[in-house]
C-alpha cells in the first residue's frame, strides 16, 4: 500500500509523530498504528469472558486466517495475511499472531459480540475490556462498551484474478458500529457493493450508518479500488452525508477481500473525522 495512502488511513492526532514504515514513531518512544444486520447492542454486559450472544451459522476454529480489522481507539483499519488465530468454543476470536513482537493481541478479557461465520469465513467484535498481548506498544488498551475491535477472517481468500462476480453483493451479517469514548453504538442500515468482476474489479459502494439519530452515508459511484494482492482498499473523498461525530472532514475508508470462491466479500469500513465510526460486514454474491 502506498505510504501516502497508509498515512491517510493511519492518521492520529498525536504531536511529534513521524511515519516510520508501517508505524507512527512518536517523541514519547511509543510506536502505534492507527491503522450489521445483528441485534446485539448490549453495552451493559460486564461479563468480559464470554460471548454475549448465541453464535450464528458455523463456528470458526484455531488455524491460519486472512484478517481484516477496523478498530478505535489507537488502532485504525488494516489487513494481515496468514495470521495464527485462536477461538473460544463459540467461535469468537481470542488471539491472533501476525508478528510476535509487534502484533499479537489478546482479546480474552473483553466481551465478544456479533459472532457469525459461514464456512471458514466469519466476523466479530470485541468491546468493554482490556486488549492485552502486543499491539505496537499500545497494549494494554482499554475499550469502553461503545468502542470496538471489529474483525473479519477467512481461510479462503481469493489470491488471483479476475476478482468477484458481476452484480450486487448484499449483506449477510455485520457487527454493530462503534464510536470513540461514550458516543454510543450505531446501526448499519445498509451496505451493498456493486461489482464488475476483473483484475482489478470495479466497485460501487452504498454504505448507510446511523449513530445517535444522525445519518452517515457514502455512495461512491463506480471506481477502481486500490489493489494489494487479494485486498482492495478505497479512500473516499468525503461522506455523502455526515453527522456531528464526523466533522469537519469525514473520510470513508473501505477494505474488502473476496472469499469462498468469490461468493463472499469481507468488508472493513470506517468513517474517519473528529471521531471514528467503525465496523465490519460479510456480503454475499448475487
Amino acid at each position: 500500500m502506498p505510504n501516502a495512502l497508509r498515512a491517510l488511513a493511519l492518521c492520529l492526532p498525536l504531536a511529534g509523530c513521524t511515519i516510520v514504515e508501517e508505524h507512527y514513531h512518536c517523541d514519547t518512544g511509543t510506536d502505534v498504528t492507527t491503522d450489521t444486520d445483528t441485534t446485539d447492542t448490549d453495552s451493559t454486559d460486564t461479563d468480559t469472558t464470554d460471548t454475549d450472544t448465541t453464535p450464528a451459522g458455523d463456528i470458526l476454529t484455531d488455524g491460519v486466517y486472512y484478517i481484516l480489522y477496523s478498530a478505535w481507539p489507537l488502532i485504525g483499519i488494516d489487513q494481515r495475511p496468514d495470521v495464527d488465530a485462536t477461538f473460544d468454543p463459540d467461535g469468537a476470536m481470542l488471539t491472533y499472531l501476525a508478528d510476535p513482537v509487534w502484533e499479537a493481541p489478546d482479546f480474552t478479557a473483553m466481551t465478544h459480540h456479533d459472532v457469525y461465520a459461514t464456512g471458514t469465513t466469519g466476523i466479530g467484535r470485541h468491546s468493554d475490556g482490556d486488549m492485552t498481548g502486543n499491539f505496537n506498544n499500545v497494549t494494554p488498551l482499554t475499550f469502553t462498551a461503545d468502542e470496538g475491535f471489529h474483525y473479519a477472517l477467512t481461510q479462503t481468500e481469493i489470491t488471483t484474478g479476475p476478482f468477484g462476480k458481476d452484480g450486487e453483493y448484499t449483506l449477510i451479517s455485520n457487527t454493530t458500529p462503534t464510536t470513540f469514548g461514550s458516543n454510543g453504538l450505531g446501526t448499519l442500515d445498509h451496505l451493498s457493493i456493486d461489482v464488475v468482476a476483473g483484475d482489478p474489479p470495479q466497485f460501487d459502494v452504498d454504505l448507510q450508518v446511523t449513530v445517535a439519530g444522525e445519518a452517515y452515508t457514502y455512495q461512491s459511484g463506480s471506481y477502481t479500488p486500490l489493489q494489494s494482492g487479494p485486498n482492495f482498499q478505497h479512500f473516499g473523498s468525503g461522506a455523502t452525508e455526515a453527522g456531528s461525530l464526523c466533522q469537519p472532514n469525514c473520510t470513508p475508508i473501505i477494505y474488502g477481500v473476496f472469499a469462498e470462491d468469490h461468493d463472499l466479500m469481507m468488508v472493513a469500513w470506517q468513517f474517519m473525522g473528529t471521531d471514528r465510526i467503525s465496523g465490519v460486514a460479510l456480503l454475499h454474491a448475487p
